[in-house]
């Protein structure tokens, strides 16, 4: 989700130029944005957000002052841009180590060229001719405007705005991507994101570069033509965030999320009442099979400095993180609420162990066990209020006092699917004050939401954000939490 740090200023600037009404002259802007794709092999995301969407379904016009201010930008731009039209974005690699793109690049619809350019000028800007464009510079941003289209330029430190505008608008004019790259610019949403796995590594400055000829081929090959696209819809009563993978049929075959429809792994987590969940299905020999020829420096760097792991990974053979675990994960957090929101953690937890595992779990919890006493026959035994218990499969956790006065292991309400796809997990935050998981006040919008779920498979994920009303959008339900938690600051004063 880094993505949404460097697009947050932009999307918010360009949610004042795009609250208007009207329909293009020439070119969708989509059709631009696609021609300029396919001539922009350093684009690693792309997509578009629904900005006039997401304001109405926040119901902005019924919150004081912030219609007032709206509602007159609104106005403004009315006769200047063309609000049916998303706004559309392309980030450029490299990204730096902090995840900042090289530069951020923002395509909007425009009705009236003339119209927007007198906008721009009476906010202060300085609006010159630069061949047939209207540019405008001021520090990081340059924002171009020619006809149906305007271009806004993001990228730190010196740069030749009107140089990078005019190449940008020639990318425009030529032929569409097509293929997966139209399918996600098609794609329908509030906001849509496209990642480019192939331009992504052709970008990076990683250790990927230091492979064999022959082993960055074989990549190359994988990633070619590979994209992962993210939608983002808000709907009435939740918010769903879906991810499908459009990957090559080489890359598609290496996946490694297994699948348990039976969802075995519920019957190694004790009981209880669930509040917290994640699972996992791991094919772990395809995991260890591309970290061996894409990443063959990982396991000796992870011993480098520490002997006694470098004599456990040599007792696993080969395949030591296949020998070690079996791919099978899961823990749950279970607990009531109490009066003031809060809960008490009770952790069970499940690891499922590969045919060599149970040597090294043994030495792991060797110590824990001898603190304990001797074990019992069947491998268990109890440390600092917890159960464990060791064997040939497995090693299980759980906590002393989890599931009091329950006899088995409860899901709540979105977790339906856990434990049967790749990663499943859950939230559930009915009764409790989002403090209790330990979160900052930057997390007030969870007040908001019921539970959370997560799906995630060869296929893609879900992320299903459920609010507590199901007759309102989720983003008017956040919006009322922070509007509510200003009152209450204000009426503390």
């Amino acid at each position: 989700m880094r993505i949404f740090k460097h697009l947050l200023p932009v999307f918010i600037g360009l949610t004042l130029l795009t609250a208007c009404s009207g329909k293009s002259k020439g070119r969708e802007v989509r059709t631009y944005v696609s021609a300029f794709l396919k001539e922009n092999p350093t684009i690693v995301a792309f997509g578009k957000a629904d900005l006039s969407a997401i304001l109405e379904k926040a119901d902005y016009r019924n919150i004081p002052k912030l219609n007032v201010l709206l509602t007159d930008e609104v106005n403004q731009f009315n006769k200047s841009l063309d609000m049916k039209t998303p706004v559309h974005f392309a980030l450029e690699g490299p990204f730096d180590p902090k995840g900042t793109p090289a530069t951020v690049y923002a395509f909007m619809d425009v009705r009236n060229a003339d119209s927007l350019v007198d906008k721009l000028t009476s906010l202060g800007l300085n609006v010159e001719e630069s061949g047939d464009l209207q540019v405008a510079l001021n520090g990081d941003i340059a924002i171009g405007v020619r006809n149906d289209l305007a271009i806004l330029i993001s990228k730190k430190g010196t740069y030749d705005g009107k140089a990078l505008l005019a190449a940008a608008f020639e990318k425009t004019t030529g032929d569409e991507s097509g293929g997966k790259t139209d399918q996600i610019l098609k794609e329908k949403a509030d906001i849509v994101i496209g990642t480019s796995l192939q331009n992504l590594y052709a970008t990076s400055n990683t250790d990927l570069s230091k492979l064999n000829e022959t082993k960055q081929k074989e990549l190359q090959a994988l990633v070619a033509d590979s994209y992962l696209q993210t939608a983002f819809r808000f709907e009435k009563g939740q918010a769903v965030i879906e991810t499908e993978n459009l990957l090559s049929d080489a890359l598609q075959r290496r996946m490694f999320f297994g699948q348990d429809n039976s969802a075995d792994i519920l019957n190694k987590l004790g009981k209880g009442k669930a509040r917290l969940g994640l699972a996992m299905n791991l094919d772990m020999e395809k995991i260890e099979s591309f970290m061996d020829d894409f990443a063959p420096e990982f396991k000796q760097q992870l011993t480098k400095s520490n002997f006694q792991l470098q004599i456990a990974m040599a007792t696993l053979g080969d395949k030591p993180f296949t020998n070690l675990l079996s791919g099978k994960l899961g823990f749950v957090m279970v607990g009531d609420a109490l009066k003031d929101g809060s809960i008490t953690p009770e952790i069970n937890f499940h690891v499922g162990l590969g045919k060599k595992g149970k040597s090294l779990a043994d030495l792991a919890l060797g110590f824990f066990s001898m603190e304990s006493g001797a074990k019992s026959a069947d491998g268990s035994f109890s440390y600092s209020g917890m159960d464990f218990r060791i064997n040939e499969q497995e090693v299980t956790g759980n906590t002393k006092n989890a599931g009091a006065g329950v006899n088995t292991l409860i899901i709540p309400q979105g977790g339906e699917n856990f434990g049967k796809a790749g990663i499943t997990g859950f939230m559930n935050l009915e009764g409790l004050d989002i403090r209790a998981f330990g979160f900052s006040d930057g997390a007030k919008a969870l007040n908001a939401v019921s539970y959370i779920s997560l799906t995630a498979d060869n296929k893609g994920s879900r992320i299903l954000i459920k609010g507590r009303n199901d007759h309102e959008n989720i983003l008017k339900q956040i919006v009322n939490v922070y509007l509510q938690d200003i009152q209450s600051q204000i009426g503390a004063i």
